[in-house]
């Protein structure tokens, strides 16, 4: 991955390890100008009793790179303690009709 992402011209650094929460076997961070995009290989995090992994499943993408699951995404803010971006990517999914798939990142950046 990191050979792919310095091909691809990307800035960024590792950012593995040194959390507990993280159980995530990889995490690279991309330098997005105004904001920073994780990359996470194996995702996974640790909540009180167990690891709980979060899989992969590309729904869209934003600037070529690819996105997961929003779906994935609320349970993985609820574990991270974040109410206000599970509440709104829960919102998002909620509501019809369906928009484009990937709008939802304009709420989230």
């Amino acid at each position: 991955m990191r050979e792919a992402l310095a091909e691809s011209g990307f800035r960024f650094s590792d950012g593995t390890g040194g959390d507990r929460l993280y159980a995530t076997r990889r995490r690279f961070v991309i330098d997005g100008g105004d904001h920073s995009i994780d990359l996470l290989v194996g995702f996974a995090l640790r909540s009180t009793h167990e690891v709980v992994p979060l899989p992969t499943r590309v729904t869209g993408s934003w600037r070529e790179l690819p996105l997961a699951d929003p779906v994935v995404w609320e349970r993985a803010y609820v574990l991270l303690g974040r109410p206000g971006k599970a509440a709104v990517l829960r919102q998002w999914l909620n509501d019809k009709p369906r928009r484009e798939p990937m709008s939802h990142m304009d709420l989230l950046l």
